[in-house]
């Protein structure tokens, strides 16, 4: 796969479709069972944003490639870290870096619900942030399209601290508005320093 991602053959082919060089991309690869697995097709709920200047707030994709066993994804190498640790490394932040960030995210997902894409594991972790300090949302494998004749998702996923209450009663929610509930939770964690829901025991939280 190195010699692959180094060959003349590939830089041309990502020269034509307008995307970044090799060189510029991270590999990422993921099973293809566990893609499966989760119930999604990795390849068709990844917002499309090969276009290097797009701004859809996502980690921009250049190329997917497959074997029997393997998926590999040719993406942006996002050099800026989580989020996370920034929180982590800093405490809260002021409001105005607070809300920068949190328009910054808004704009992401609302760019990914437009085109009916819906993350369902948005938290600190899952958003990059590239060498301006702009905001990056990445980790797509939990990502779903609604596909129910009642228009709701009906699979229970994420992170139990961020996830919308509606998602753990095991029946069908709106992908949209469980997100939406994410969002609120990181901007508490942005503006709190905390996580405004934590308990060790999952049953109390």
């Amino acid at each position: 796969m190195d010699k692959l991602l180094r060959s003349d053959a590939l830089k041309d082919h990502l020269k034509a479709k307008g995307c970044a060089p090799p060189r510029l991309c991270k590999k990422k690869q993921a099973e293809k069972n566990a893609v499966q697995g989760a119930g999604t097709n990795h390849r068709s709920t990844m917002p499309s944003n090969a276009e290097p200047h797009n701004p859809d707030g996502g980690v921009h994709w250049s190329e997917v490639m497959g074997s029997e066993t393997k998926i590999f994804i040719d993406m942006e190498f996002v050099t800026g870290g989580e989020l996370f640790d920034k929180i982590v490394n800093n405490g809260r932040m002021r409001e105005d870096e607070a809300r920068r960030y949190f328009q910054q995210l808004i704009n992401a997902v609302d760019y990914c619900h437009s085109r009916g894409v819906y993350h369902r594991d948005l938290k600190p972790e899952n958003l990059l942030l590239d060498a301006c300090g702009n905001l990056k949302v990445s980790d797509f494998g939990l990502s779903a399209l609604s596909q129910q004749d009642d228009g709701l998702i009906h699979t229970t996923c994420g992170t139990p601290n961020y996830v919308a209450p509606e998602v753990l009663k095991g029946g069908g929610y709106d992908g949209a508005t469980a997100d939406l509930w994410s969002c609120g939770v990181i901007l508490f964690v942005l503006l709190a320093g905390y996580l405004p829901f934590d308990d060790s025991n999952l049953m109390i939280l």
